[in-house]
């Protein structure tokens, strides 16, 4: 046996390995002035396209049809502009991250939008600011699938910072029953005083079908004072939230005012530990439901354990309010800083059948009709 033949066959194998992999770019490392629209579309599956610090700007939006890895330097250290709209990135493939930079839309309508094709996007430490209308949303008429946003900053997202379900009129055909699980952690929301935070417009005002969200959750956020609603869903079923701070709209932010905003059918869902306050005067802690259209369907089997609430030192009419909200749960909750002209808690037309235990400063003021 040849040791030496040897020695020198597997160095070639290694070093052919090293020449495939630098080949088939599994790290592309981009600096300011490349033409980083050309790279993003040239890349292939299982690719990083690494971003120097500094700042991008491109004419058309970034077509992403590979499942490849965007990577800054950091959230405040890569800046990514996009001069020609209408939106930063076009999500097209499944299993895309994006990470560690700034996605400045200024003048675009979206930040990033994802399309029908695409499931399980990760975005993660990414600054998405100044959209016109969004700053990550899918397609008309169609819902997100396993979105994952973790520690990232929205601000000033002209009308919805994330619309992770976008039912439109015209397309209400593409209503879906079901939606991989999401996850939204450790982000902060702020910005212009007409905007939403996190919403899922999956409501069909025809169909009582509803959409479940097989548990997504949103946890640990800080929605900072700001536009009309921080939460919100229209027909939207299995939440968790957890460990969020919502501090509520502003006072200068647009008429219907509430903090949370769960109209129409909303059902098996949680809120346990959060801090929820509305410090304008106006609206409300949470509109809960609302099912008019619905054929008086309302909110069904949602949990309230251990939140604590606040109206700011001002006072509201009503806190947590709604319409057929039947076998709910409030438990272990804090109203001690609700000040209301007429109840904390009230519901209406055909509400009944649901518990309240253990709560702090809420007893004589729940009213159910």
């Amino acid at each position: 046996m040849n040791k030496k033949r040897d020695r020198y066959l597997s160095m070639g194998i290694v070093m052919g390995t090293i020449a495939l992999l630098a080949n088939t770019g599994y790290g592309i490392d981009v600096t300011p002035g490349d033409d980083l629209r050309s790279i993003v579309h040239g890349a292939t599956s299982g690719e990083t396209i690494n971003l120097a610090p500094g700042t991008y700007t491109v004419t058309k939006q970034m077509n992403v049809s590979a499942d490849i890895t965007i990577k800054g330097a950091g959230k405040f250290k890569t800046f990514i502009y996009n001069t020609g709209g209408p939106e930063v990135f076009r999500i097209r493939s499944s299993n895309v991250t994006v990470r560690d930079l700034c996605i400045d839309a200024t003048d675009c309508q979206m930040g990033i939008r994802i399309k029908p094709s695409s499931r399980n996007l990760t975005v993660t430490d990414v600054c998405i600011r100044n959209a016109i209308s969004y700053g990550i949303v899918s397609s008309i008429g169609w819902p997100t699938h396993g979105l994952e946003v973790t520690g990232c900053t929205f601000n000033n997202n002209g009308f919805v910072q994330i619309l992770m379900y976008n039912r439109n009129d015209d397309t209400r055909d593409h209503q879906t029953e079901s939606v991989d699980k999401m996850t939204f952690e450790g982000n902060v929301f702020k910005g212009s005083l007409r905007l939403r935070d996190l919403i899922s417009d999956s409501g069909n005002d025809e169909d009582q079908v509803g959409t479940s969200h097989n548990q997504s959750l949103i946890k640990d956020n800080d929605f900072l004072k700001g536009g009309k609603w921080q939460y919100g869903t229209s027909e939207g079923k299995g939440f968790v939230l957890t460990g969020n701070n919502f501090y509520g709209p502003g006072e200068n932010a647009q008429t219907y005012r509430h903090t949370i905003h769960t109209e129409q059918w909303y059902d098996n869902s949680t809120f346990t530990g959060n801090f929820i306050e509305n410090s304008t005067g106006i609206g409300g802690l949470h509109h809960l439901s609302d099912g008019d259209e619905e054929g008086d369907i309302g909110a069904r089997n949602v949990n309230f354990i251990n939140n604590i609430y606040s109206t700011g030192g001002k006072t509201l009419s009503n806190g947590i309010f709604g319409n057929n909200v039947r076998n709910c749960t409030w438990d272990g909750n804090d109203f001690t800083d609700v000040l209301v002209s007429n109840f904390k808690v009230i519901f209406w037309q055909g509400s009944g059948d649901n518990d309240y235990v253990n709560n702090v400063g809420l007893n004589g003021s729940v009213r159910e009709n």
